[in-house]
């Protein structure tokens, strides 16, 4: 996610990603220095997590998987 992106990001893409069928959307936001999670809950809409800088994410959707969020956002300031 940028600046010029954040509008598109969280209103629009939300909408298109659950018309196609998206089960789990990530927003990673440096500006924020975190990340939210759009999980489709009940198949009827999205179900909204925030997740920290500090904090690890895990998904159901990925077994085994977990996203160290504060070196993902590190990376992305070099």
């Amino acid at each position: 996610m940028s600046e010029s992106s954040v509008a598109r990001d969280y209103d629009d893409k939300p909408a298109e990603y659950f018309e196609f069928g998206v089960k789990e959307y990530w927003i990673v936001d440096p500006l924020k220095n975190n990340m939210t999670v759009l999980t489709r809950w009940r198949g009827l809409q999205w179900r909204t997590q925030v997740v920290k800088a500090t904090q690890k994410y895990k998904t159901v959707l990925l077994p085994g998987f977990s996203l160290g969020l504060k070196k993902v956002l590190a990376a992305g300031k070099k």
